[in-house]
């Protein structure tokens, strides 16, 4: 049997509490994450190998030396799915990754990363390029290639040396976890008033967040469906974002959508699925809110504005417009009238292909090979008792919601303190208890130097003088 590594958040058969999750940031930050390291996951499931996850382990620590040989003893091969990577905000968990990559004894192959850039970039960012660069090279020292979100990342990577020899763009694998069949159909007719609608929104664009509050006027059904983990905690604890470009983002309990009870914050992918299997439509700007949708034949249509969106829009031939092209007077129904799907059902199968070909190049055994397959992984998330979507707290009146706020605010001991619960909480061991950093020997200090001769017969003079004025 093969013991794969995998980098993600937490093994898809564990559930958590909500509070769990937000305290140790189990979705790094964004619940659209855990979507395509599940679908990884899954794909390399088959009978005869065991997927371990890292619980993010691998990149927000750095490793002793003898963890990292209890890796190389332990597993076969560590693969890594990631997203936007290549930005300077994440610099840190690449170098992490490139210095224990450099130490493995193993293949390693690195699925879906992509750049965050403009949508008409040609290089990367110049602070990230190096890093960057020396991530690449670890990687393909152990893989035969790496595998990009689309073209806008491919031409970025060129720019540095990395020719296609050295990447190939497969799009994002969230797409391909319900195989080569995925087609999504719309209805004949349109969107009605009572439409179950999903909406998606980067809070910095404030086109689309009033286009979704307009929307809420005219579809009592719409539900919110935010994935930060700062909305989380809004969630949680009633602790309102930082101020917003746009008074009219929903980033206060005190929005009309949180007031209404119109928002639901999902922590598995499995429970968002079903969530969407049941809307007629999903819209905004997030590319993994839009996916979800797809990924179990709603129409979605994506509101882009920048090359991490741009580009797998572009590779799955998911509808889209730019989000600087869309008016804020616009109605969801005129964006799912939009909304072609012709193109996507043509290119899925195509692209499915091409993602399973790129991992048998890198030597992945996966579950759509003859004699692989593995119905027992849906039929065991099934079977598992997963929060549901978390939802705003509604208690009557607004003093009413200032006083259980208030309340829980006092009971809140914080993020650090609610890791260490004994109770309730979770600490990913995939290597088991890290050992202890070796304590740095203090350097001795230096003997203090004598103060030169001129100094000390000036500070004596000056004595003097005050105890003559005196």
């Amino acid at each position: 049997m093969k013991r794969i590594l995998i980098r993600s958040a937490k093994d898809p058969f564990l559930a958590l509490s909500p509070e769990a999750s937000l305290a140790r940031n189990v979705f790094a930050s964004n619940a659209g994450n855990m979507l395509f390291a599940e679908a990884v996951h899954k794909v390399l499931s088959v009978p005869d190998n065991e997927v371990v996850s890292s619980g993010y382990v691998t990149d927000r620590v750095n490793l002793l030396p003898e963890t990292i040989a209890k890796i190389n003893a332990e597993y076969d091969a560590f693969v890594i799915p990631l997203a936007n990577a290549f930005r300077p905000s994440f610099a840190n968990q690449l170098r992490r990754l490139t210095g224990l990559i450099r130490q493995l004894e193993m293949p390693v192959v690195v699925v879906g990363v992509g750049a965050q850039a403009a949508t008409n970039a040609t290089v990367l960012p110049q602070e990230v390029r190096e890093v960057t660069a020396d991530f690449l090279s670890a990687v393909l020292d152990k893989s035969a290639k790496v595998g990009v979100r689309g073209e806008i990342t491919r031409r970025c990577l060129a720019k540095l040396g990395f020719g296609d020899e050295h990447i190939e763009v497969i799009g994002c694998p969230s797409l391909y976890a319900s195989g080569r069949g995925l087609t999504v159909q719309k209805s004949q007719t349109g969107l009605r008033p009572d439409s179950p609608i999903a909406a998606n929104l980067t809070l910095s664009q404030t086109t689309a967040a009033k286009i979704i509050n307009r929307a809420t006027e005219h579809y009592p059904d719409l539900i919110y469906v935010p994935q930060t983990i700062a909305e989380l905690r809004l969630l949680l604890w009633g602790e309102p974002l930082d101020a917003p470009q746009d008074a009219t983002m929903p980033t206060s309990y005190r929005h009309r959508l949180y007031r209404d009870g119109k928002v639901r914050f999902f922590l598995d992918p499995v429970v968002w699925h079903r969530f969407l299997a049941e809307r007629e439509f999903a819209f905004g700007t997030r590319i993994h809110g839009n996916i979800a949708a797809l990924s179990v034949g709603t129409p979605a249509y994506l509101m882009a504005f920048d090359s991490r969106t741009t580009e797998l829009a572009d590779y799955h031939a998911i509808p889209y417009a730019q989000a600087k092209r869309i008016t804020p007077q616009t109605d969801p129904a005129e964006l799912y009238d939009r909304a072609d799907f012709t193109a996507f059902n043509s290119r899925q199968p195509e692209a499915f292909d091409h993602y399973l070909g790129f991992l048998e190049k890198n030597g992945l055994e996966h579950i759509h090979q003859p004699g692989k397959d593995n119905p027992d992984f849906d039929s065991r998330l099934d079977e598992v008792n997963f929060p549901a979507g978390v939802r705003p707290l509604q208690t009557g009146d607004s003093a009413q919601t200032e006083q259980l706020l208030g309340r829980l605010r006092w009971l809140q001991q914080g993020e650090q303190a609610d890791r260490r619960r004994k109770v309730g909480g979770y600490e990913p061991r995939p290597f088991g208890r890290l050992p202890d950093p070796k304590p740095t020997p203090k350097a001795s200090e230096p003997p203090k130097a004598d103060k030169p001769l001129a100094t000390r017969i000036r500070r004596r003079l000056r004595r003097a003088a005050r105890r003559l004025r005196g």
